[in-house]
């Protein structure tokens, strides 16, 4: 990649090697699309054709796709971008971020709940949580020594704060780690059911002197009300004359469970 350190940096033109797991039936007429539109990239090879894949098979798409950077590019920027792999079976598509910097650099998606009262890992009305969201180093090195805060302005939310001290663990380059009950919160039992909190959570980097902020929801759930989350579709996209199963997770007064619809 580029000079050679492994990170993609304004003024490069580097590589994007990706691997490729087939857990279902054999694909064949498989073929993978580097998918990104921005000013600062140009794409060098974005389509590769690739050989069948049978049930259990996993391996890189050779050649790598190739693009480059101009050197007016800004550090420190995240670029989107989209894998679309095609084959007789239909297409799947994969999101990913491209850091542009040799600094470590981290995203959060969302909140996972690592204790409450019932145990059920959803933020119920009149428990003490304890949760974190989940993090992503996007960067190129190592990020040590960060440590958390957070903010919340809810009339819900009778208190909360960081646990301990707030630090998290090493994140090495394209690691993702959920710390364990980094953040504390106590729900009001009148909570409205389905009611988002909006949750301002930082993180400082005291090795390179960087900080991230995130705004991240979480939200109110009555076990004692049906609630349908989670939702996914087998197969990715319906063929004709096909069939899918569609399963969702079902959050009641008796617990979780898995429902599935033909």
């Amino acid at each position: 990649v580029g000079d050679g350190d492994g990170c993609a940096e304004p003024g490069e033109t580097i590589d994007l090697s990706f691997t490729l797991a087939n857990d279902g039936a054999t694909a064949t007429s498989v073929s993978a699309e580097l998918v990104l539109s921005h000013p600062d990239i140009t794409l060098i090879n974005s389509n590769v054709i690739l050989p069948d894949y049978p049930r259990g098979s996993r391996s890189p798409i050779t050649p790598a796709f190739s693009l480059s950077i101009q050197s007016s590019a800004t550090t420190d920027s995240v670029i989107p971008y989209q894998i679309q792999v095609t084959s007789n079976h239909g297409q799947v598509s994969f999101d990913r971020l491209l850091y542009l910097g040799e600094t470590p650099h981290l995203v959060a998606e969302k909140i996972i709940i690592t204790q409450d009262d019932n145990f059920d890992q959803h933020a119920g009305q009149g428990e003490s949580i304890k949760f974190s969201p989940a993090f992503t180093n996007l960067g190129c090195s190592t990020s040590t020594a960060v440590f958390g805060g957070i903010a919340i302005n809810d009339p819900y939310v009778l208190d909360y704060g960081v646990r301990g001290t707030g630090e998290i663990p090493s994140i090495h380059p394209g690691e993702t780690l959920t710390p364990m009950k980094l953040f504390q919160a106590s729900i009001d039992p009148s909570a409205p059911h389905l009611h988002i909190i909006d949750c301002q959570i930082t993180m400082q980097s005291q090795d390179t002197g960087q900080s991230w902020l995130f705004t991240l929801p979480l939200q109110i759930i009555d076990s004692g009300k049906p609630t349908i989350s989670d939702v996914t579709v087998t197969p990715a996209q319906l063929q004709p004359g096909g069939s899918m199963t569609i399963s969702a997770e079902v959050i009641d007064g008796s617990g979780v469970d898995m429902v599935r619809a033909a």
